[in-house]
């Protein structure tokens, strides 16, 4: 009965274990590829919500990065006339700021 429950709670943490690497893995692969989509995009509203999403994944640990995309989709949402973009877009910049405590 010990035994069996040794091998189950080890079961349970490899299975955890190995989910968090395949997510750290898939947050590279998924920046990666929106980069390459960004690139190749026309300016609209598609080019609006890449950068957004860009910016979000940067704001883990690259806040100039997140500030630099959520600007550049600012500036094209107004452009645009996007309003959701350029709602998406302010917040996504003011998260940046507030986590490095520019709050003006």
């Amino acid at each position: 009965m010990i035994l069996k429950n040794l091998i189950k709670s080890n079961v349970i943490l490899f299975i955890t274990c190995l989910t968090c690497c395949l997510s750290f893995n898939a947050r590279g692969n998924n920046l990666d590829s929106l980069l390459t989509i960004e690139a190749e995009l026309k300016n609209d509203t598609n080019r609006v919500n890449t950068l957004i999403k860009i910016a979000d994944i940067y704001i883990e640990d690259n806040f100039v990065q997140t500030i630099k995309y959520s600007k550049k989709a600012l500036r094209l949402a107004r452009l645009l006339g996007y309003e959701k973009g350029t709602l998406n877009s302010l917040i996504s910049l003011a998260n940046a700021y507030d986590y490095i405590g520019r709050y003006s």
